[in-house]
């Protein structure tokens, strides 16, 4: 009998409509899929602009990439789906927005965090950004202490 290897994380990325994101972040993402041994699982809501395509041409390259279809279309459904469907025998599940930005060992540091921690969850501080006039005031609102409720992850930089 052939003893099946499985994965040691996900990652998971919930997207609807990334056509523009998703190829480069999970090109970005790879390197750190391979040192930690993941699978990258890309829950699609349904995208009508090519993202599935995208998507299903860079997983016919490589298996550790799968796309999903994640019908309900909502970013919790899509990552309960992925742990359902790929989590078996995985010790972590990292969650990544298909248009953010990540340095290259982000994955590698929440895992080496939980294992030195012993912690469950790891969160990170999180700064929103803009490059024009509207998104710079939006990156503001969403920075403020009104606009993200007082989220500790939020605020970590500040104390």
């Amino acid at each position: 009998m052939q003893t099946k290897i499985l994965p040691s994380g996900l990652i998971v990325i919930p997207c609807l409509n990334e056509a523009a994101h998703i190829g480069a972040l999970v090109h970005e993402l790879r390197p750190a899929a391979e040192r930690l041994g993941a699978r990258i699982i890309i829950a699609d809501g349904g995208s009508t602009d090519g993202t599935r395509a995208i998507v299903e041409e860079i997983a016919g390259k490589d298996p550790r990439i799968i796309l999903l279809h994640n019908e309900k279309r909502l970013q919790s459904a899509a990552i309960n789906l992925a742990v359902a469907s790929y989590g078996e025998g995985a010790e972590y599940v990292i969650r990544i927005d298909a248009h953010g930005g990540y340095p290259p060992d982000y994955c590698d540091r929440l895992v080496e965090e939980a294992r030195i921690t012993g912690a469950d969850s790891v969160v990170v501080s999180m700064l929103t950004s803009g490059s024009g006039m509207v998104q710079k005031a939006v990156a503001a609102a969403q920075n403020s202490k009104l606009g993200t409720g007082g989220s500790k992850h939020r605020h970590l930089s500040v104390g």
